[in-house]
Parts: structure tokens; sequence; C-alpha cells
């Protein structure tokens, strides 16, 4: 007799959805987990169901009803109901215009992959609930299809030659026919075509209750042949595959309770190998698959003083209350009122901060520059090409982030720096008001002009170079200057580089860069710097002339840029030096911030890795060998870019550096 072979059962969900629905921003964590559970099996056809075509028309039958305050409260209650982050106060700042142009993206990324699409969606989700981003801006739909390495010319020629929108239209019209109005709504197919429509939403959704019931149709569809996977799966497992959960997704991943998985999550991050990120009222972990694993109760006998609270500086405070280390931060400054302009934050920066639990509040309060244009004075394109991991950034809003990582009483500010006194094996700091602070380990955050550099290294002096720098930061409207574009003009007649870089609502930090051996400027106040850059930029393109004459007085800033050779070493005894102190690097690598952090985090993780068999002077040769490496590609690739600019007005036909700045 012959054997009946099993024939495993497939079953097709097709899933009406919306990238603006909040919902099916619920439901995602279920559908992952019946994924999950029926792999093999299951099938899902995702289609876009144009739940807001406009903004501006979206109207409730009850006129009294304010669309903002409605749309902010009934996410806010889902939010708090279900354990997931809603940003709610999108609807009452900058409200999404439309849900149509993210509908349009998603098809125009599903004709080049079906998962890279599904994770696109989830990535446009992520930055609407998690950061409120506007996703109806052209710009937020690049930045998710660069994160999801999509072929960009390929995604945006889709995206506006009407391809995409004629399958997003092709979808509307099924969505029309099956009498869809609700979203999510999933309808369940078998082999023989036989389906059923599950429906979801409902005042008291009860979405465990509702997984079931998928189950229970599943089951039904499949003549109970549909065999479930069974697996044991930990909070590390479901991290990995995943760009952050909050605790009650990774309970629904894993089928355990609240107090298993967060018992699982704080003996992981003890060893550095997950990162909590705070977003709102709601505890999100991420994998740490970063190079920098801090651990936690490695330190607690030694007690860090910081010289310098910039920066790098707060970064290290952060990192050390992390790993439960007792650090006081010095500042010479009486407070934070001073912050600077900002920075391109680039992937090992953002790496950095990404492991101590800051990577969601990067992206939400920094402004993704997805292209660098490279133009001729005249507008004729020289060069372009899109970026990844790269993030514009005011310099106050990288501060406040990492200040909130560190007590009040651990910062100390009018705190000047003399020297440092040896004292046996160990050095300490004495300050201006006559006090000494000995700590167990110093750490020498103080700048490109450090004090403790130059007396640990007296032999190494900072030269100036004959490029300079003009900086501005200006608010400035009607300039048609794309939010995620990093544009410079490229001078070979003056010798000259102008930048734009934008921070997000028409906020912008420009800079010229130019040799002080063709041009000078008679002094640096600011009415003949602004003179100075109004003359370079007169033929330039009217908008870049705009916003230099848009900046105010308190917003220029002169900068000679200067270099300094690799030191031998990063320390002396107990104390050690990060970013500019240890390394002055060329503005044209864009790695002054990065670098820092990057210092940072890696000392950081050494010191928290080590056994207690092993000395300071083991930590300490071991970040110094582990920084080494990237420090002279950044010196030589700084060197390499400056040569290349101080013979730009001499050589006509350059090849513009693979660098982007």
């Amino acid at each position: 007799m012959a054997k009946t072979l099993y024939k495993k059962p497939t079953i097709k969900i097709t899933y009406f959805t919306d990238p603006l629905c909040s919902t099916c921003w619920i439901v995602d964590t279920y559908i992952d987990k019946l994924k999950q559970a029926y792999k093999g099996i299951i099938t899902l056809d995702i289609k876009m169901g144009g739940m807001l075509e406009s903004w501006e028309q979206l109207e409730f039958q009850d006129k009294q009803i304010q669309k903002a305050d409605y749309l902010c409260n009934l996410w806010e209650n889902e939010s708090q109901k279900n354990g997931v982050c809603m940003d709610s106060e999108i609807w009452k700042v900058n409200p999404v215009s439309s849900s149509y142009p993210a509908s349009i993206a998603y098809y125009a990324a599903k004709l080049q992959d079906e998962n890279k699409a599904y994770s696109f969606l989830y990535t446009l989700r992520e930055m609407l609930f998690l950061r409120g981003k506007d996703i109806s801006q052209e710009e937020a739909l690049v930045t998710s299809a660069i994160e999801n390495d999509l072929n960009i010319d390929d995604f945006i020629d889709d995206f506006h030659s009407g391809k995409a929108e004629e399958l997003f239209k092709a979808d509307l019209v099924i969505k029309r026919n099956w009498n869809i109005t609700e979203f999510p709504t999933l309808i369940f197919f078998n082999n023989e075509q036989e389906f059923e429509k599950a429906l979801l939403y409902s005042v008291e959704s009860n979405f465990d209750k509702q997984y079931s019931n998928w189950e229970e149709i599943i089951d039904r569809l499949s003549g109970g042949r549909a065999l479930k996977k069974i697996e044991n799966v930990n909070a590390l497992d479901v991290l990995k595959h995943r760009t952050r959960l909050s605790v009650r997704q990774i309970c629904i991943l894993t089928d355990k309770k609240q107090e298993l998985i967060e018992k699982e999550l704080r003996k992981a991050q003890v060893e550095g190998l997950v990162v909590l990120e705070r977003i709102k009222d709601f505890d999100y972990w991420r994998y740490n698959d970063t190079t920098f694993h801090i651990k936690s109760n490695r330190l607690n006998d030694r007690t860090l003083g910081i010289i310098g609270g910039g920066i790098g500086g707060l970064y290290t405070g952060f990192a050390a209350a992390t790993a439960d280390v007792s650090a006081t931060i010095y500042e010479r400054r009486p407070d934070y009122n001073y912050n600077g302009f900002g920075f391109i934050l680039l992937k090992n920066g953002i790496d950095a901060l990404d492991a101590i639990g800051l990577k969601n509040e990067v992206l939400k309060e920094g402004n993704s520059i997805n292209r660098f244009t490279a133009i001729e004075p005249n507008g004729e394109l020289i060069l372009e090409r899109y970026l990844s991991d790269c993030l514009a950034i005011r310099r106050k809003q990288l501060l406040t982030m990492l200040l909130k990582g560190n007590k009040q009483e651990n910062v100390e500010f009018n705190r000047h720096f003399v020297e440092l006194e040896a004292n046996e094996d160990k050095y300490q700091a004495r300050f201006a008001d006559g006090a000494i602070v000995e700590s167990d380990i110093l750490i020498a955050s103080d700048g490109i002009n450090s004090k403790i550099r130059n007396q640990l290294f007296p032999d190494y002096q900072l030269d100036a170079v004959t490029e300079r720098e003009i900086v501005g930061l200006v608010h400035c409207e009607n300039v048609q200057f794309p939010d995620d574009q990093f544009i410079k003009i490229v001078d070979t007649e003056q010798g000259v580089y102008l930048g734009v870089l934008p921070l997000g609502n028409s906020d912008f930090i420009w800079f010229i860069q130019f040799n002080e051996t063709i041009q000078a400027v008679n002094s640096t106040d600011f009415s003949d710097l602004f003179e100075f850059s109004i003359s370079l930029a007169a033929d330039y393109p009217n908008d870049f002339q705009r916003i230099i004459s848009c900046t105010k007085e308190n917003e220029l800033f002169y900068w000679t840029s200067k270099r300094m050779d690799l030191l031998p070493a990063f320390h002396d005894k107990n104390t050690v030096i990060i970013g500019d102190a240890a390394h002055p690097l060329l503005p044209f690598t864009s790695q002054g911030a990065n670098s820092a952090v990057e210092d940072a985090a890696t000392l950081m993780a050494i010191l928290t890795n080590q056994c207690k068999s092993e000395t300071l002077e083991t930590a300490f040769d071991d970040y110094y060998e582990t920084r080494k490496i990237s420090i002279q590609h950044y010196l030589k690739e700084g060197d390499l870019l400056l040569n290349d600019f101080v013979n730009l007005s001499l050589n006509k036909g350059f090849n513009l550096p693979l660098s982007i700045h």
C-alpha cells in the first residue's frame, strides 16, 4: 500500500494596512509572531489602503471635534494600553499631510524586493511613531530606502514615474472590491482559495485574543494540517533580528511574562549585550551590535575625574553612569548657555551614541543627510552621491541628550584646570581656586588646546595650516536647498569651498573654507567676516548669497585649522586623553565630534571589560592601539584633503576627493 505523502499547506494572508495606521503599528508585532510560528506555511501580501489622502481635507461628522486633538488622544490611549510608543505630538506640531506618498514609496520598494519593502515600511513606522517624523516628505522616504539598502536611483524613478503609483491604485481598487473600511484588515486564503476575513479594530481590541483567532482561522483553512512551530526563544533571540522592541513587544514574541523578560534584559545589559533606550514613557531595547560593549558593575571601586565637559567629556560621564561608575565632570564654563553651532554625525559617532542608548533620540533630533552634491560656482554639477549613516545635528541638541545621562551633582561648573601634580604613581588635578582633585582615573577631554596634553607631551605642538574657515548658523526661509542635501560649491578660481548643511526647519550651517595665502580677512570682527563672506560669494547662486546675508552677529565664527602628528601614547600614569585633546583633526574629515565619542566609547568598553588582574597601563595601551589605526587614517586623509584644497586654485582639473567633507 502506497504511503500518502504529507503535503505542507500554504496560507496566504492579504494584509490591508496604511503607513499611518496606529493599530497596525501594534499588530505588526503579532504578525511577526505569526510568521515565526508558521514559517514556511504562511505568506504575507501587503496592500496599502489609502487611509489619509489629505490632512487638509480630513473632517469628522461631528464638526466640534478637533482632528489634531482627537488623533493625539487616540494615539496616547493606544500607546499606554498596548505598551508601545506613539509620538502623538506630531499631530499638533507638524501633522503628516497624507499617507499616499509613503504608500506609493512602499510599492517603489516592492518593485525591487518584497522583503526589503516590508522592512522599508517598518522603518517608516519607526520614523513616525518613535521619532515624530513626517513620513509624507520625500526626504524621509529616501532615508528609509537608503537604510534598507535599496537602489536609490531606481527607487526615486519608480516613485516619480507613476509605476509605483499604478500598483498602489490597483490595490485601492481591490480594497474597494473587498469593501475594506477598517485598518488593519487581514484576509486568510488556502490553496483552494477558500478564505476568511479577520476584522481587527474595535474599541475593546484584545490583540492576544485576536492572535488566537488567527490561529483558529489557519487551522480551519488548512484542515488542521498547519503545524505550529514551537520554539523556546529568549529576549536576545528576538532582539538580534529587529531594530528595537518595547518590553511588551518582547513578551509577545517570546510568550514569556514581563517579569522574566525584564530579568533576562537586565542580565544582558550588565554584560553590555543589549542597550536600553528610553523613548517617551517606554523602555525600548536594542541588541548591541556595535563594537562598544560597556559592562556594568566592573569599575565600582574606582572613581573617574573628567576634565572638560564638552561632547567627549559628557559622553564619558554618561557611559560611566550606564556602567554604574562614580564620575565627576569638571567644566570651566559657568553653564551650557554657550552651545556652539553643529556638525555632521557619521557612522562611527552614531554607533558610539547607540552604545549608550541614544540612537533613536539622535535620529529624532538630527536631520538625515541623504545626498552630497558638489557644484561649480555657476551651478553646474560636478558630483552627486547618496550617503548612509549621516546626520546633521545642532551641538546644543547633542549636549542636552548627553547632559541628561549625567546627574546634576556630577557636573561641576567654573572649574578652571591649571595643571597635573604628580603624587607617587598618580596625577592629581589642580584647579585655579587652589582645589586639588584626586581620582583613580583622570580623563582629559579639554579640547584642541589641551593643557593636559601639553604637560604630558610637551614635544608635540599644534601647527596652524593655511586653511581658514568662517562658519555661520542661520535661520533662512525661501531658499531652495533640500532638507537632506549637503551641498558644496567648489571654486577653483578663488580657491574656495562654500558648503551649506541643512539642520531642518529652515535652519542651516554654512561655511567658507579659504586659503589665507590667497585671501585674508582684515580682522575677525563680525562686520569684516560678514563683508568678506559676501564678497567671496558675490558670483555664486542667489540662495548661497541669501544664506550668508541672513546671518546675525552672534551666529558667525572664525576658525584657524591646526594639525598635529600622532602622539606616541594617549596616557601617562592614571591620566588618559580623548578627543581633540588626544588627536586634533582637520575639519575636512568631519571627525571632531565623531572621534571624540568613539574615543570615549572605546575607552569605557575596554575599562569595563578588564579582568581584575589587569592594570590601568594595560587598558590604556589597549585603548591607544585600538584607536591608533583609525586616527592615523584620519590624519592622513586630512593631510591629503588639505593638500588638494591648498592647490585648488592652481590645479583647475582636479578630481574631487572621495571624502564628502
